[in-house]
């Protein structure tokens, strides 16, 4: 009796779980159909959000200037001025102009339901003031594209400082191959054919430049008053195909100025061919202070599953009209007032001798130190009896002359 009665109690139990069984299977293949409803609906839902999203990226990109944001196919090139450098813009001896990223190229929208729209937004790295060596790192089928993307890089450069670059360009697999835009460029050093010393001429700047601006004031280049640095320029080496050709010696030296430069004003970019071995000892660690951009990784490099596409160097006919317009703009160039800083006034006229020194000045050296150009024997017993000046036409040459003629012959009773 008691066997028959717990059989029936476990019988009502097992049809409530089948009950629950069956109800809970009801509830989940609702929810399926609910999530494969709204799995339907979800990429309008968020496809117009991101369309939304991408006009109004676009539309805040586009205020910002053309050669810090734009591809090489966008039509604004067309319009494109070089920035005038004005000492007056600057407060407090600060440069807040100077670009701080340049552009590589685009990241792009990878999702398929979402990549018809075009969302995409400029890709960047580090630029002054970063202290970074870019490396683009490729190989195999990359190596194309990474050559392309060392020079855009540099075109990129001169057009963001206008008359404020300086350019050693290493390529000692193809003499200069790599670099076809090179005599348009505003300054680059002459290559001597040989990597190692052209890199030693870079070092020697490098040291240079540390010994005269590089202080507790200003412990880096891009800190320096743009009034004090003005006679210098941001210096950019760009290696081609990367260790090829390059000697161990060049290597050594090439990562020598890739660490310290930086600080120099001094910035490297190489295109890194790991197609070519290093030398026995020698690796990619030895620069420090490296900021990789990775051709060779094909997948998506963000968590919204965005993709590198570099650009390519801009076509010939645009570079012609930019370098063109690079060329006819107006160089950095500090205005000094003759009353404010070179003249006298009508008491001091006439007040000085020159049986020993003919003194008068000329200019402004630095921030604010007074330039003076004298003939004769100064204090220190140094004499001076001749001089020689050379600059290209328009620099203002004959401007000085009479600067100095009329200084001198304000101040000294006799000549």
């Amino acid at each position: 009796m008691f066997g028959k009665k717990r059989i029936a109690e476990l019988e009502n139990k097992i049809q409530n779980w089948q009950a629950q069984i069956a109800k809970a299977e009801k509830r989940a293949r609702g929810l399926i159909n609910h999530g494969k409803i709204c799995q339907q609906k979800l990429g309008t839902y968020f496809a117009s959000k991101l369309e939304n999203n991408a006009n109004e990226l676009s539309v805040a990109i586009n205020r910002m200037s053309i050669d810090f944001y734009a591809g090489w196919d966008t039509k604004t090139w067309q319009d494109w001025q070089p920035t005038v450098w004005n000492s007056d813009d600057f407060t407090d001896g600060i440069d807040t102009t100077l670009p701080t990223l340049i552009r590589i190229g685009d990241l792009v929208e990878q999702r398929h339901e979402f990549s018809k729209i075009g969302c995409k937004v400029p890709a960047f790295v580090p630029f002054i003031g970063a202290h970074k060596t870019i490396i683009i790192r490729t190989n195999g089928s990359t190596t194309g594209m990474g050559a392309e993307l060392l020079q855009s890089l540099l075109v990129r450069s001169a057009l963001m400082l206008p008359h404020q670059t300086y350019y050693t360009l290493l390529d000692p697999a193809t003499n200069g191959l790599a670099f076809p835009m090179r005599r348009y460029l505003p300054l680059v050093r002459e290559n001597s054919g040989d990597v190692r010393r052209d890199l030693e001429q870079v070092l020697q700047d490098i040291q240079r430049i540390v010994q005269n601006f590089i202080d507790a004031t200003y412990p880096s280049f891009e800190l320096v008053d743009p009034k004090v640095r003005i006679n210098e320029r941001f210096q950019f080496v760009f290696a081609a195909d990367f260790p090829n050709k390059y000697d161990r010696r060049a290597i050594e030296l090439l990562q020598h100025v890739a660490s310290t430069g930086p600080k120099a004003g001094v910035y490297t970019f190489i295109h890194y061919n790991a197609d070519h071995k290093l030398p026995r000892d020698i690796n990619m660690d030895g620069f420090e202070n490296a900021g990789d951009i990775n051709l060779n990784d094909s997948s998506t490099m963000t968590a919204c599953a965005l993709r590198l596409y570099p650009d390519a160097n801009p076509h010939a006919e645009l570079q012609n009209r930019l370098f063109e317009n690079l060329r006819k703009a107006k160089p950095p160039e500090r205005i000094v007032e003759w009353d404010g800083e070179v003249g006298l006034s009508n008491e001091n006229w006439w007040k000085s001798d020159a049986t020993h020194i003919i003194q008068t000045p000329i200019g402004i050296s630095g921030a604010s130190d007074v330039l003076n150009l004298w003939f004769g024997v100064n204090n220190e017993g140094m004499p001076c009896a001749h001089g020689m000046m050379g600059a290209m036409t328009g620099s203002g040459k004959s401007n000085l002359y009479h600067v100095l003629i009329l200084g001198d012959f304000r101040t000294c009773r006799a000549l």
